[in-house]
């Protein structure tokens, strides 16, 4: 029944997947991958914006035997930002082991890790993370880079902000976001002639 539920889960079968693991956590209470249902429940309520019930779906789970323990804690703390309580999300987040994971595993984790300390208040410390994240060659290195900028936006550090947004405006995900945002911290400073080079771009480029 689990390997069930699982093949639909891969197949993109999402109805059936769910309901699959419904009845498998209907039907095997003590079973030893319960565990691992549950992560991959909680992981199907966040896909449908169900985030309330993935926190209570993953809150208290037996500990899972197939799945990596930093993805539990990962989907945890991605279910709490969704709710905006930040500093549970921060605590789930502090479970990993980050330098064990895979670099590109490690850059996202960093990135949630500063969306959370930034929803958090903890600004300098959103900066730190981000920026670790951006030190990494992934795919989410122009979004760290963004992120980053926007951390020391909200710290009123101009001249870092408008660093980190000069290394990823010409990036085709996030420039058009990293060219307005610089844009107007050019402006708000008085680099007038920046900005209007910056707000260019995004009229000719985006």
């Amino acid at each position: 029944d689990f390997v069930f539920a699982y093949r639909l889960l891969q197949r993109g079968e999402i109805k059936l997947a769910t309901e699959a693991f419904d009845d498998f956590l209907g039907k095997f209470p003590d079973e030893a991958r319960r565990g691992d249902a549950l992560y991959y429940r909680a992981h199907l309520a966040r896909r449908a914006g169900n985030h309330q019930f993935a926190v209570q779906l993953l809150t208290d789970a037996p500990k899972t035997t197939v799945v990596a323990d930093h993805y539990v804690h990962l989907l945890m703390g991605q279910s709490l930002t969704d709710l905006k309580r930040y500093g549970e999300a921060v605590t789930a987040l502090e479970a990993i082991q980050i330098d064990q994971l895979d670099p590109s595993v490690r850059a996202s984790t960093l990135m949630l890790f500063g969306a959370a300390y930034r929803g958090a208040g903890n600004l300098p410390a959103a900066a730190a993370r981000v920026d670790d994240a951006a030190s990494i060659d992934s795919p989410v290195k122009a979004s760290a880079l963004l992120n980053k900028a926007k951390a020391h936006v909200l710290m009123n550090q101009p001249d870092k902000a408008l660093a980190a947004l000069n290394t990823c405006v010409d990036d085709k995900r996030v420039g058009a976001e990293a060219s307005r945002l610089a844009g107007d911290v050019a402006y708000n400073t008085g680099r007038l002639e920046d900005a209007s080079m910056h707000y260019r771009r995004v009229l000719t480029h985006h």
